[in-house]
């Protein structure tokens, strides 16, 4: 892509389609009223929210008219990036709500559309009262959450490519983990969360998948699945900080799975650090170290389980080869207690209850404490960073970050990155924002591990 390409037009952006829908059926292309539009993406958010600000000269909401509920169909795409599904966000929303309407001059409105997928609009008023998986029905854990989404989820109208379904990719398949579970009238989302905290994946450890929305499609997932992609099937894209009396440097040699483009396109134009490291709270959580006491009713057994994030660390998939907190730090399993009473039988497959089983029944009874343990690791290390918009990106891709040394000022040192805090991040939130002449992004990315030892007092 060239430099003088990205310069034409919206910069960096093409909408190919900004088309509301209204009950009558009869849509209409909204692009010319305009005058900003934001969609929000997270891992941690079942599906996608956006709102686009109308300035509407024509009274198009009372002649229309625009009520709630209207499909909104987006396709936004790179400039001179090709029309294929993984280069283009095209999504669908419905309109959820209409806000601060003004009235700009006597012949011209201002307002805010509130946008959600269609799923997440049906979602709240559809609740199930039923067991999963029902008689004769398979017990695995992604079957059981591939069929909530196809049954309940997988809605018209959508924006979807030829040739492709509305359809959730579901990673770590088949799951080593099977659930009996009656939904008390939880909504399909609630019951795919409910089930995600119980998943164990057969090819990796731990319970911390989550059910959400990119701009491409529905997945569920495990960080440590999005962990292992980065680090077997290369980084996104590599962004530089470069403060601005250093010059800019463009992407390094390496596995990647993106195009190259202009080096501005990776340019790091605003960076906040919410967060390098809190103890404290790290002990307050159990993500240092906790504990968990249950008792099985079915076999009227007392277990007990202990976690230690400096022992356990090894267990995980993480960003980085070594601990992102000090060893030998002062911590104690009971300072987090969580307790739990169990039927074996109703957790898991029949041949894992009353005690046949101890492996399985112990995954059962400890998985939320290990789930905490992991999810509470990408509490630190945290960044936010503003960066020029491009539509081939979703969250839960891997980047290479590259944050640099800091030196003495006058020093005459080469430019040097940062060991410790460079490295591979998880992009967990994406804020886009366009308007009529830009497209840029916020990326909140994580890491749970770091690349140069902290040091501190080995206890072994």
């Amino acid at each position: 892509m060239s430099e003088e390409q990205l310069q034409k037009g919206q910069r960096n952006l093409e909408i190919d389609m900004l088309t509301i829908v209204p009950h009558s059926g009869k849509g209409k292309d909204f692009q010319p009223f305009y005058t900003e539009m934001r969609i929000f993406e997270s891992i941690f958010s079942p599906t996608l929210t956006a709102d686009i600000v109308i300035r509407d000269p024509e009274n198009l909401i009372e002649d229309m008219p625009i009520v709630g509920g209207e499909t909104v169909h987006i396709k936004l795409r790179t400039t001179t990036f090709p029309d294929d599904p993984g280069a283009v966000i095209a999504r669908s929303f419905q309109i959820s709500a209409i806000t601060q309407r003004t009235l700009d001059n006597d012949r011209q409105q201002i307002y805010t559309l509130k946008l959600v997928p269609p799923e997440f609009l049906r979602d709240t008023s559809v609740k199930l009262g039923k067991a999963f998986p029902g008689v004769d029905g398979d017990p695995n854990t992604a079957e059981i959450a591939s069929k909530i989404f196809n049954d309940y989820m997988a809605l018209e109208p959508r924006f979807i490519p030829e040739g492709e379904e509305n359809k959730v990719v579901i990673m770590g398949t088949p799951h080593s983990s099977s659930i009996n579970y009656i939904s008390n009238f939880w909504s399909p989302i609630q019951n795919i969360n409910y089930i995600c905290q119980k998943i164990q994946a057969a090819d990796v450890t731990g319970s911390d998948y989550f059910f959400f929305e990119s701009n491409k499609g529905y997945y569920i997932t495990s960080l440590q699945h999005m962990i292992k992609e980065g680090l077997e099937g290369g980084f996104f894209e590599e962004y530089h900080y470069t403060p601005p009396s250093l010059e800019y440097k463009p992407r390094q040699d390496g596995n990647y799975n993106s195009p190259q483009l202009p080096t501005d396109m990776s340019r790091i134009n605003e960076l906040d650090i919410p967060r390098t490291l809190n103890i404290a709270e790290g002990n307050i959580t159990g993500y240092l170290a906790s504990n968990i006491q249950a008792y099985d009713m079915f076999n009227k057994k007392f277990k007990n389980f202990t976690l230690d994030m400096e022992e356990d660390f090894e267990n995980y998939i993480t960003t980085d080869k070594h601990l992102p907190v000090p060893k030998g730090l002062p911590k104690h399993f009971t300072a987090k207690t969580s307790t739990k009473i169990l039927n074996s039988y109703g957790w898991n497959r029949t041949d894992q209850s009353q005690g046949i089983n101890e492996d399985a029944l112990k995954t059962h009874f400890s998985s939320d404490a290990v789930r905490a343990q992991y999810i509470n690791s990408f509490n630190d290390y945290q960044f936010l960073i503003s960066v020029p918009g491009r539509t081939d990106i979703e969250v839960g891709r891997s980047i290479n970050f590259i944050y640099p040394k800091a030196q003495t000022k006058g020093t005459e040192e080469d430019y040097q990155e940062d060991e410790k805090l460079s490295g591979l991040y998880v992009v967990t939130e994406i804020k886009h924002r366009i308007n009529p002449v830009d497209y840029s992004m916020t990326l909140r990315i994580v890491k749970n591990g770091v690349g140069k030892s902290l040091g501190g007092i080995d206890n072994g």
